[in-house]
């Protein structure tokens, strides 16, 4: 065996193996955020120019890398028959007095402390083992509250403005769950 010939090769490997690293960890070190919305409270409210159709929204993310990223803000999207169908976030709803909801048949669903269960006020990062939960609200045209709604897209823009999305099927959320993490009274009305 030359081991003149083995030896030129063998560096290679090694010298790529080296450079084979940085790249992984390069590709490790990228945020990559994931998860599911548990669920989205649709409804009606007046917020200010309109009655409008409102989405109240509960995505439960992490990051799937070992680093940590900051969210700077969320954009949510609904498919109707096979379309998609942006709508606008609601700003500011933190200050709102009281926020509560009702069911169909009118009955209250109280969440204590809406406005501190938001998700962005919650000021931390997405970690990686480390989920991070909390509502978010929507607003689209009130033809929309009648709509069949199959699925919804929650794009996450990281402070990179790298956007991130998450989709989820209705009819892969969970009523019980979002009780749960959410903490809402009256929890009773919505058990399956």
């Amino acid at each position: 065996m030359d081991l003149s010939k083995i030896l030129p090769w063998l560096a290679l490997v090694f010298g790529f193996s080296g450079w084979f690293k940085v790249f992984l960890d390069y590709l490790s070190n990228k945020p990559k955020i994931a998860g599911q919305i548990i669920n989205v409270f649709r409804g009606r409210a007046d917020l200010g120019g309109g009655i409008a159709t409102t989405f109240v929204t509960y995505p439960y993310i992490h990051n799937l890398r070992k680093n940590s990223m900051h969210i700077l803000d969320y954009r949510l999207r609904v498919e109707i028959e096979g379309v998609w169908i942006g709508v606008e976030r609601v700003y500011g709803i933190e200050n709102a007095p009281s926020f509560t909801f009702e069911t169909i048949g009118g009955d209250p669903v109280e969440v204590p402390e809406f406005s501190k269960k938001l998700i962005y006020k919650k000021d931390a990062p997405v970690q990686h083992g480390v989920p991070l939960h909390g509502w978010l609200v929507f607003a689209g045209k009130i033809e929309l509250y009648e709509k069949r709604i199959t699925s919804y897209e929650l794009t996450c823009i990281d402070v990179n403005k790298v956007e991130h999305t998450i989709r989820t099927k209705t009819d892969h959320m969970n009523d019980l769950l979002m009780v749960q993490f959410a903490e809402i009274r009256n929890a009773h009305i919505l058990r399956r």
